[in-house]
């Protein structure tokens, strides 16, 4: 794998652990649905000066990817309205651990959908993961 991928991978890292301490906070003096909308809201405004800056032809897209980009935002929305409303109610330490876990399913569905290799290794890291998330929400 690329080291821009590694580095990449490790901000988001970093950039989310970050979200998940700002939105529990956010959640502790105003509503979780409001704390989502003002979230995304804002992210909405720096993802499309984002676009904008990176892009060649903005105009330029493939209805296809379009389709499944709403499919994904759709998913997403449902993801963070929910994360939102648990780390409204739940533990912080608990609630964005399990979250995480969306990987395995990612990976899993990569497998199934995608025919991406798995071997023993992947195979025990994606077991391990939720093993480790069960002793770390305990």
């Amino acid at each position: 794998m690329a080291t821009t991928a590694i580095w990449l991978a490790v901000v988001t890292m970093v950039a989310w652990g970050g979200w998940a301490i700002f939105a529990k906070i956010s959640t502790e003096t105003i509503s979780s649905d409001l704390a989502t909308l003002v979230t995304y809201a804002s992210a909405s405004v720096f993802l499309l000066g984002n676009y904008l800056y990176n892009s060649q032809n903005p105009a330029d897209f493939d209805p296809t990817g379009v389709t499944y980009a709403l499919g994904a935002g759709i998913a997403s929305a449902i993801g963070a309205v929910t994360m939102y409303s648990a780390l409204k109610t739940g533990d912080a330490s608990v609630v964005t651990p399990i979250s995480g876990l969306y990987f395995v399913i990612a990976a899993v569905l990569g497998v199934l959908i995608f025919k991406e290799p798995i071997g023993m290794k992947k195979a025990a890291g994606l077991v391990f993961a939720v093993i480790s998330i069960t002793l770390v929400t305990q």
